[in-house]
């Protein structure tokens, strides 16, 4: 399990000064073992959000697209790979005098087809988010043109955690657990999590959603929360880069919020879209039933494997993957 030292300083006040390494070391001894620590950074310079104004596709063989971007006081003219880029998008963007780490300084270029390209579309590769990998790095919607990147968020230490180590630890399935246990190790407190009254969530126009357990052994309780109002746009950059650092891709402010509490407190979440689902049953799979997971697989399941259902109609792999045909959309 990865684990992100400055998630955990939410929660712990460990001095500035804490070694990650020497960290691990006391976790290891004390209480699981830890495979690997390092370092992630961003050695970039001069990056600021830009706005999509208008994308044209030029790739015959490959995806290649020009880009117009504006960044406040200026538009450039740039050639990206990137691809899902729409008019009205907010991105990382590089402009000449910028710098990236294995790219230097960004200057005006000459494609191979010809055509002048100024700035970069910056990639997640480029800002050690693997999870991204060469797609664009987006913004809210509601980011200022030319706005600074803050590169500090990209700083941080991963400690590994050895999955087999914390199997009979499910506490420590979240790093709200991970920052409880290193409190208790630096003889620290920790912080409360906060937490605010169910009454202010409840919508009473919102109709109730029916569930149902079948096997209260199996699954002790299923929770669901109906809510409108919040469209797919990407969730804020200090949010998708801890998913990113922990091993998880960035998608929409719906999937990444249920992640980023997954990856907090060790809870399954999972977003369905409410059009498509109005009811939940916990059960049992058919024997050779298939089910096509989000990742687009269609899989026979085994038998006797814990299905979240609606009308009897299996719509996620309990605690596993959501289902294709319920999963968050642009539609959403």
């Amino acid at each position: 399990m990865l684990v992100s030292l400055n998630w955990i300083r939410d929660f712990v006040d460990l001095p500035a000064d804490v070694d990650a390494r020497a960290l691990a070391e006391r976790f290891t001894m004390i209480t699981a073992e830890v495979e690997d620590v390092h370092h992630v950074t961003c050695a970039a310079a001069g990056l600021v959000a830009g706005e999509i104004q208008s994308v044209q596709a030029i790739g015959d063989d490959k995806p290649l697209f020009a880009v117009t971007v504006n960044v406040g006081k200026h538009k450039f003219d740039t050639v990206s790979i990137a691809e899902g880029l729409k008019t009205g998008d907010r991105v990382i963007f590089a402009p000449p005098g910028a710098s990236l780490p294995g790219v230097g300084t960004i200057a005006k270029v000459k494609t191979a087809g010809g055509r002048d390209s100024e700035g970069m579309i910056v990639p997640g590769d480029a800002l050690s988010l693997p999870t991204i990998g060469q797609r664009a790095v987006w913004l809210p919607p509601h980011t200022e043109p030319g706005t600074p990147i803050d590169l500090a968020l990209f700083d941080d230490w991963i400690i590994d955690i050895d999955n087999k180590s914390i199997t009979h630890r499910p506490d420590l399935w979240g790093h709200y657990g991970v920052a409880r246990e290193v409190a208790a190790i630096y003889g620290l407190p920790i912080k409360p999590y906060p937490v605010i009254s169910i009454e202010e969530l409840q919508e009473p126009e919102l109709p109730e959603i029916p569930i149902v357990i079948d096997d209260p052994v199996k699954c002790p309780r299923y929770s669901c929360l109906r809510f409108t109002g919040v469209a797919p746009q990407p969730a804020p950059l200090a949010m998708q880069v801890r998913l990113a650092h922990v091993g998880l891709r960035p998608i929409d402010i719906l999937v990444d919020l249920t992640n980023y509490i997954m990856a907090e407190l060790g809870q399954p979440m999972h977003a369905f879209d409410a059009a498509t689902v109005d009811r939940i049953e916990v059960g049992d799979a058919q024997p050779g039933e298939q089910h096509t997971t989000l990742d687009g697989m269609k899989r026979t399941l085994p038998t006797g494997a814990l299905m979240i259902q609606c009308n009897r109609r299996s719509i996620a792999l309990a605690g596993i993957m959501g289902g294709k045909d319920t999963e968050i959309t642009e539609r959403t």
